[in-house]
């Protein structure tokens, strides 16, 4: 072999064995306080990294500063305060207000915050939708069917109490908007696996239910204006129509019988 190879990879196996050897030697020395706590049993999680204390910086003088303060905050009771939403209809300017009541339980004084937090007034619209409200719209669409009576009996096999709703929400493209959804379901157990095809738009804005109206409906693929549109093309023959199969009161969705 030649001897200046030779010697090269002498060279090198000797500095291979150097770097080794001094990094051992600063692995074993100085362990962490993380390392060394962890040797402990049942103290791993009182492992902490001396450099992430968040007062190490301050003088014993500050620290007491901080102690301190914290004290005088930690002692002093908070106000305990409610926030009260109230709907209120009735009356010539409808609106939805936020109040701020404490101090509780006893509560003494009320604050109204509600163009402090939303900038204005809140109009009786931009109410969530209740309860009540989807009673009322599902009371409305049945007032509706009447005005497409060939359409719901024939294809629909509609008899005034075979139909189940779901609401879409939420009911409109921004704040105040009340255009809801309503798709149609037949009205047996699991319902929500048996659409018929039909979702009707709903404006439901006006606080008066005889102001409300339908503003689109949606069946089979196919847009209308109204119920009585959606009708009218029926009655014409340009309704792509699909009859709806009716299903058993439980549903049909078990063959274990």
């Amino acid at each position: 072999m030649n001897s200046k190879l030779m010697y090269c990879l002498v060279a090198i196996g000797i500095t291979i064995i150097i770097i080794l050897v001094l990094s051992f030697q600063n692995t074993g020395e100085n362990p962490t306080d993380c390392e060394s706590s962890s040797q402990t049993k049942g103290q791993e999680e009182s492992c902490q990294d001396a450099g992430s204390q968040v007062f190490q910086d301050l003088i014993p003088e500050e620290i007491m500063q901080v102690k301190s303060t914290s004290i005088a905050i930690l002692g002093s009771q908070p106000v305990w305060e409610a926030l009260a939403v109230i709907h209120v209809g009735n009356q010539v300017d409808p609106n939805v207000t936020e109040y701020v009541v404490g101090p509780l339980p006893e509560p003494t004084y009320h604050e109204d915050i509600t163009a402090q937090k939303y900038g204005e007034k809140l109009s009786y619209s931009q109410r969530f939708v209740l309860a009540n409200d989807f009673n009322e719209i599902n009371g409305f669409l049945r007032d509706e069917y009447p005005k497409a009576a060939n359409f719901m009996q024939e294809i629909l096999n509609y008899n005034g109490s075979n139909i189940q709703y779901i609401h879409q929400l939420p009911p409109g493209l921004k704040s105040g908007d009340r255009k809801m959804w309503v798709s149609h379901f037949q009205n047996v157990t699991g319902y929500y696996l048996h659409p018929i095809g039909l979702e009707v738009q709903v404006d439901h804005s006006s606080l008066d239910v005889s102001e409300w109206k339908v503003t689109k409906v949606f069946y089979n693929g196919q847009y209308f204006e109204d119920m009585e549109d959606l009708e009218r093309q029926f009655n014409k023959g340009k309704v792509r129509v699909g009859k709806v199969k009716e299903v058993p009161l439980d549903g049909g969705y078990s063959s274990l019988k």
